[in-house]
């Protein structure tokens, strides 16, 4: 059934709600790139709702399907996962749009983040889209969530594999993968690829990575220049804008706040510095800011984001070049990838950051990221880093509360001390 027509109040409370934190957070914030990371949250959710009136094609995106390849198409990028999970968690209707998962027949064993961008769909809350793009890279439920949605909207799919392997071999079969992709974009929107066109949105990603190396670089500092919440936006703004103008204005922001910062002396209220690993609950980044205020607490860097393979940018093959840009992300880096790279990774930051501690946001319905807990946090203890596994369910808040991973945090705090 195609979703011609869809609830339009669920996305305009959103887009009121955004509008409003984004006044409260230029008065408010400590932190001058929270009101522009709001900022930019409410243009992108714009753009989708508008892009209909403005003529524009609209294509959904999996996890590791990077918006470089939607922006060079001159299409309006909707990441299916993320804006499902805000979209949840803004109006706080979790619970309901889980139930209506249930109901269409997908069991609580499936990961919630792909339960709910199903059941914004099935309730009518997404507005329509053109097309949608997946791959098989980060999880099985990837590879299959996207398929259900073509079903449920009734518009064209186009499925890619990425290999496991990031050698030029692996390269060279996603640039055939990547030239297909273009090719149906093309055949949706009626614009086939320009290559000065995807050679542009190349050059600002390239930037937009060299001033997110910057960052990582600087919040390795102690004490640590920023806040725990900053890493996660890092991450959303290069999801939602890798390869335009608004990735490289959110990132020179921080980076010179952050220099500013750093030749000042930082925050020397810092009495713990932890990695975080894998997703903070997307209902709990309050979490985050209890845990600098209460304890000292700050996470100085998510390794399952920041830590990027290697990337050779030539412009002259474009196609090739996303190829390694896609390849390189660090969450199909890292978690699509031997387990040993991203024990190297985690042994690395620790010492990169100087981290005296190791959170592990244990997502339950992650069957891929999960199993590594056990090889990683024997590797980092023996080196003399304790590490805590949380129990959580990163868009479900009735499966643990506030108060309870609280107390486990504040326990691992006092073994620190």
């Amino acid at each position: 059934m195609a979703l011609d027509a869809y609830e339009t109040s669920p996305m305009e409370q959103v887009l009121k709600g955004l509008a409003g934190m984004c006044q409260h957070l230029s008065q408010k914030s400590a932190n001058p790139w929270d009101g522009l990371y709001c900022e930019l949250l409410h243009k992108y959710f714009e753009n989708i709702v508008k892009a209909r009136e403005r003529g524009q094609f609209v294509a959904t995106q999996s996890d590791s399907v990077q918006c470089e390849a939607v922006y060079a198409m001159d299409m309006v990028p909707f990441h299916i996962s993320m804006v499902s999970c805000t979209l949840a968690a803004m109006l706080r209707k979790q619970e309901s749009l889980l139930s209506t998962a249930k109901a269409f027949g997908l069991p609580p064993e499936v990961c919630s983040v792909h339960r709910l961008a199903a059941a914004v769909f099935l309730q009518r809350w997404a507005p329509p889209v053109d097309a949608i793009v997946w791959n098989n890279e980060t999880c099985d439920n990837n590879a299959k969530s996207s398929e259900l949605l073509t079903q449920i909207c009734g518009v064209p799919g186009f499925y890619f594999d990425s290999p496991y392997y990031a050698d030029e071999r692996g390269v060279k079969y996603l640039e055939g993968e990547l030239g297909d992709l273009f090719q149906f974009l093309g055949r949706v929107s009626g614009k086939p690829l320009r290559q000065e066109r995807l050679q542009e949105v190349l050059r600002l990603s390239q930037q937009a990575l060299e001033l997110n190396r910057e960052i990582n670089e600087l919040r390795a500092a102690v004490p640590y220049p920023a806040n725990g919440r900053l890493g996660l936006q890092l991450f959303l703004v290069r999801w939602y804008w890798a390869g335009t103008e608004n990735a490289i204005r959110f990132m020179e922001l921080v980076r010179d706040e952050l220099k500013r910062r750093v030749a000042a002396g930082g925050r020397p209220k810092e009495r713990h510095r932890f990695l975080s690993q894998f997703l903070t609950p997307n209902h709990s980044w309050k979490l985050l800011d209890w845990m600098e205020r209460e304890h000292g607490a700050y996470v100085v860097n998510e390794t399952n984001f920041h830590h990027f393979g290697p990337i050779q940018w030539d412009f002259s093959q474009p196609v090739r070049t996303l190829a390694r840009r896609c390849l390189a992300e660090p969450v199909a880096f890292l978690t699509y990838a031997p387990v040993e790279r991203w024990v190297k990774a985690v042994r690395e930051d620790v010492k990169t950051y100087k981290a005296d501690g190791v959170i592990f946001w244990a997502h339950t319905g992650c069957r891929q990221a999960n199993p590594t807990i056990r090889i990683v946090k024997e590797t980092v203890q023996a080196e003399g880093v304790p590490c805590l596994v949380l129990d959580v369910d990163t868009n479900d808040p009735s499966f643990v509360s506030d108060d309870a991973l609280k107390e486990r945090i504040e326990g691992f705090t006092e073994r620190l001390e």
